[in-house]
C-alpha cells in the first residue's frame, strides 16, 4: 500500500499535554488561543508551550514538524521550526492518532503568531495565537 498523508481531526495548543497509558486517555491542560505577559515581564516573553494533533487516514512512514511565523506589516515572517521527526503511521487508515509536540517559544513583541504543523514538507495544519498586553 502507498503511503497516504493523513487528515487532521484537532490541532490545538495548550500548556500541558497529560498522557495515562493505563486508560489510553490524553488530557489538554490550559488550552492557549491568547498569551498575555506577566505585568513587568520583558521581551522576549518566553512560554512553554505544547500541540497536540489529533491524526487519521494516515499510512505509512512521514516526516513531521512545527514551524511558526509572525504576522508583521501585512506578511507572515519565518521565526523558528523544530526539526523533522519520523513516525510511521501504519497501514489502517482507520486508527486515529495522537502526535503530541512541546516547544519553548520566545515571542519577541505583541501580534498574531501562526504555528504550523508540516508533514512531508506540506502544511496540513495551523494554529493561530494573539500575544497582547493588558490595559
Amino acid at each position: 500500500m502507498a503511503d497516504e498523508p493523513p487528515l487532521v481531526r484537532h490541532f490545538i495548543a495548550c500548556r500541558e499535554i497529560v498522557y495515562d497509558p493505563a486508560k489510553n486517555d490524553v488530557s489538554l491542560i490550559g488550552v492557549v488561543t491568547n498569551i498575555v505577559p506577566l505585568p513587568g515581564e520583558s521581551y522576549p516573553v518566553q512560554k512553554d508551550l505544547a500541540f497536540f494533533a489529533l491524526l487519521a487516514n494516515g499510512r505509512g512512514k512521514h516526516s513531521f514538524a512545527l514551524e511558526w511565523t509572525q504576522f508583521e506589516d501585512g506578511e507572515e515572517k519565518y521565526l523558528k521550526g523544530i526539526p523533522p521527526q519520523e513516525r510511521d503511521l501504519g497501514q489502517d487508515p482507520a486508527k486515529v492518532l495522537g502526535f503530541p509536540m512541546t516547544v519553548t517559544v520566545a515571542f519577541d513583541k505583541p501580534g498574531q503568531y501562526t504555528f504550523c504543523l508540516l508533514c512531508d514538507d506540506k502544511i496540513i495544519a495551523e494554529e493561530m495565537l494573539l500575544l497582547k498586553e493588558e490595559p
